[in-house]
């Protein structure tokens, strides 16, 4: 590591890959200088001379962020007031520990370890006339909500503690996830139809990171549901958001969603909404205006576990013909060296095993690659689509999960 750079620490959602992809597209668009150090299944280790102002409140996939401050070989290593010294204050001091990557036994050992130290130095704290509080969780980590709520940012402390083989990472959370803002625009949007299910808005803020850095892109979503890659993109101050869709009731969900975010926030102009068809894209946008096109296409009926295998299969050859007419009609409308972030369907029978759409051919004529951020980099992270390129999105017990994928043009 270069010693003019530090270590930042990101703990990830609970898809790790998608979580570190997003951080190095990201990272890489930005132009920041960085590595790699460490990525673990919960964790990314980056080290950076410094990253882009307000990094971490634009991800949708890391739930934390904050600095590694220095690795010891045991607990018994740490010295409390090296650890928390910078960070206390007159007022009442929060700080608590969480741990990351250790086993259940491990982690039941550091916890009492780190019980009777945290109490120790609350009772020495006392004696410098300073007013403390040990925030503890039975689970290994202090939630976000937990973090956000105890003010432990500010003021306090959450000390993460990152076992990695034989030594331990320690490091203060600098950050948590604004879980509020993203549930409001989940549950809390006016216009919502969850019968036909509905993108995650951290999902698809991950999508919209994918595709560009760049706020000043012209953005579509021609699958646009109730606008939840758009309310994102709000979020993101991109400044021109085109969304259609072939449902009636999509359009009037999603321009209902837009007064409701206008409500709440002063934007300039409201996005153009259209009830469009994907078979008249190239009809109703111009030829190559479009930068980026970020969407959810149709991803079948929903699944209840009982489909036979030919049942899927033939749910997905009819899924495989939309997305092929989808394709070609995304080429009308997207710039030469525009980029598509858009989401195919996985089908998981009653026994796990997995259905993919089968594009290939499709991309080939067409001329489309599929393009990964992470290639250069030997994860020890695997999830079911890394020999796709593709990342791969799902929430457990689900029968459609997600495939995450990024095109472009071949050069």
């Amino acid at each position: 590591m270069n010693k003019n750079n530090k270590q930042y620490f990101f703990i990830l959602g609970r898809n790790p890959e998608l979580s570190i992809a997003e951080i190095v597209s990201l990272l890489k668009e930005s132009g920041a200088k960085f590595e790699l150090d460490l990525a673990i299944d919960c964790v990314l280790i980056i080290s950076s001379a410094a990253l882009p102002d307000g990094f971490f409140d634009r991800l949708g996939g890391s739930k934390k962020f904050g600095e590694v401050k220095g690795k010891i070989n045991s607990l018994s290593d740490i010295e409390m007031d090296n650890i928390l010294g910078d960070y206390l204050k007159e007022d009442k001091f929060r700080f608590g520990f969480s741990f990351y990557n250790f086993s259940k036994n491990e982690f039941k050992k550091a916890q009492i370890a780190m019980h009777k130290q945290g109490l120790s130095y609350k009772k020495e704290l006392k004696e410098r006339g300073i007013k403390s509080r040990l925030v503890e969780s039975r689970e290994d980590e202090l939630s976000s909500v937990i973090v956000h709520k105890e003010k432990m940012i500010d003021g306090g402390a959450d000390i993460v503690l990152i076992k990695y083989k034989d030594e331990i990472y320690y490091g203060k959370t600098l950050a948590v996830q604004d879980y509020n803002s993203f549930s409001a625009r989940d549950y809390g949007k006016p216009g919502r139809d969850a019968t036909s299910g509905m993108l995650p808005p951290k999902l698809a803020r991950i999508m919209l990171n994918l595709a560009t850095y760049k706020t000043n892109k012209v953005l579509l979503d021609p699958f646009c549901g109730s606008g939840t890659v758009i309310l994102e993109a709000l979020a993101l101050e991109f400044k021109k958001i085109y969304g259609s869709d072939k449902s009636k009731v999509a359009v009037q969900d999603t321009e209902t969603n837009l007064i409701w975010w206008q409500q709440r926030f002063v934007i300039g102009d409201i996005p153009e909404i259209k009830a469009v068809s994907i078979e008249q894209l190239g009809s109703k946008y111009e030829k190559s205006s479009i930068d980026i096109i970020v969407t959810e296409p149709y991803l079948g009926p929903p699944l209840r576990g009982r489909e036979s295998l030919d049942q899927m299969k033939s749910i997905q050859n009819e899924l495989q013909e939309l997305y092929r007419i989808t394709l070609q009609e995304f080429l009308n409308v997207l710039k030469p060296d525009g980029r598509i972030v858009m989401i195919w369907p996985v089908f998981v029978d009653k026994r796990g095993d997995q259905l993919f759409l089968n594009l290939k051919d499709r991309l080939d004529k067409l001329n489309l690659e599929i393009v990964n951020c992470l290639t250069d980099y030997d994860l020890s992270i695997t999830q079911p689509t890394k020999y796709r390129q593709t990342y791969y999105y799902s929430r457990e017990g689900q029968r459609v999960c997600r495939e995450v994928v990024v095109l472009k043009r071949k050069n």
